[in-house]
């Protein structure tokens, strides 16, 4: 339960984090994201698990696509950021 609250309040730090758009932040939730979808995968899966680990590779391939857009706006390779 504990574990469940820390979650989902580096979740909601994540999301207000975001929008100061620095690398290290993108790079942090990615790894964040990487671990949780590993320790959803681990855990006995019911329904809820798979709903759980759907969300969570979702959050992570568009946290891994925001990385890359970032790291092009930083290189100069994209202005649209």
């Amino acid at each position: 339960m504990i574990m469940m609250l820390g979650n989902s309040v580096l979740f909601a730090l994540f999301i207000f984090l975001i929008n100061k758009k620095k690398l290290y932040i993108f790079i942090v939730l990615v790894i964040f994201l990487l671990i949780n979808t590993i320790l959803t995968v681990t855990d006995q899966m019911g329904i809820y698990d798979w709903i759980v680990l759907s969300m969570n590779l979702v959050a992570l391939f568009l946290g891994i696509i925001l990385t890359i857009r970032v790291i092009k706006n930083i290189r100069g390779y994209d202005k649209s950021f």
